[in-house]
């Protein structure tokens, strides 16, 4: 996958690297995971595709196996195929809801609170927590040049930082 172009709070063109190769893995840490995910949205990479998958999976046959039981109990033991095809097409349907329902493509907005939150730049990474906003409110990433206004975004100050004076 290739990076992706986009322009900063400044109008200057960045190029955003694809999410890493072990996001969603358990035990990555929140920014990171924060980070990974604002580049995912980027780059239309819809993620968590196994969790999804898991979980329709188990609702749709928990509602395929409700659903035969029902079956039987109603048409009784005579008409077991029409309760296995009941179930099996209630299941497929609650299965194909559920997977379709549970992915929501983010907003710019998202993008913007995940990297507000992460205090990290989206191209290099680089923990912006301890700079100080320029005179445009942008705070600008002292390894790759990104300028980012996280201030609005978080609903903060732009200057002074909270805690100074």
């Amino acid at each position: 996958m290739r990076n992706r172009t986009l322009f900063d709070s400044r109008g200057n063109p960045v190029h955003v690297p694809p999410p890493s190769p072990n996001y969603g893995v358990p035990g990555m840490g929140e920014r990171e995971w924060r980070l990974n995910r604002a580049r995912a949205s980027i780059h239309n990479v819809s993620a968590g595709l196994l969790p999804r998958a898991v979980a329709a999976t188990l609702f749709g046959l928990f509602a395929a196996v409700l659903m035969y039981f029902e079956g039987v109990k109603h048409l009784g033991l005579q008409d077991v195929f029409g309760s296995a095809a009941l179930a099996a097409l209630i299941g497929v349907a609650a299965w194909y809801g559920m997977f379709r329902l549970s992915y929501r493509p983010p907003t710019w907005g998202t993008i913007g609170s995940d990297l507000a939150h992460c205090q990290l730049c989206i191209v290099c990474g680089y923990d912006l927590a301890s700079i100080r906003d320029g005179d445009d409110g942008c705070i600008v990433c002292p390894e790759c040049g990104g300028a980012w206004r996280l201030a609005e975004v978080q609903g903060r100050p732009v200057d002074p930082r909270p805690g100074e004076t």
